[in-house]
């Protein structure tokens, strides 16, 4: 039994060899698939940059071209609201400078009447501080006068 095993057993061992006499062709094969792999990965992910840098400057471009006009619409929009205001605000202000004369002549007119009024009032005041101007000079006069007499009479001393 040993012999048909040991028979067995060597050509077992000479498939296994013949197997393992291939793996070096086959290892070579696999890598010059891998090497070829390598590359056409390089090439793709250099072609993906490529597309990508190019989507990217496009879509600046496209962005660039799309802010322009909008900018330009808006500059035009600004304008016409500008001449909008412009003209609202001069409008506005001839209304303003009617309105502020109408009031200046109302102004002028009540400060006239409230001028006479006070011109008025000032000279009464005026002539009745007049009057009791010259009362209280009568007044001081006639006590002068008494104390003047005062002094006079014999019998009193000073002091």
């Amino acid at each position: 039994m040993e012999s048909t095993t040991i028979g067995k057993r060597v050509e077992v061992l000479e498939i296994a060899v013949q197997n393992l006499s291939d793996l070096p062709a086959r290892v070579a094969s696999l890598e010059g698939q891998l090497l070829q792999f390598r590359e056409e990965v390089r090439g793709e992910f250099s072609a993906v940059r490529a597309e990508v840098r190019a989507g990217d400057q496009q879509t600046r471009d496209e962005l660039r071209t799309e802010m322009r006009a909008v900018k330009d619409e808006l500059r035009t929009e600004m304008h016409a609201v500008k001449d909008e205001l412009r003209t609202e605000m001069q409008a506005m202000g001839e209304g303003l400078r009617t309105e502020m004369r109408g009031m200046g002549e109302e102004l002028r007119t009540e400060m006239r009447v409230m001028g006479e009024d006070l011109r008025t009032e000032m000279r009464a005041t005026r002539e009745e501080l007049g009057t009791d101007m010259r009362v209280l000079h009568e007044e001081v006069l006639e006590r002068i006068a008494v104390l003047g007499e005062g002094r006079k009479r014999p019998g009193r001393k000073r002091r």
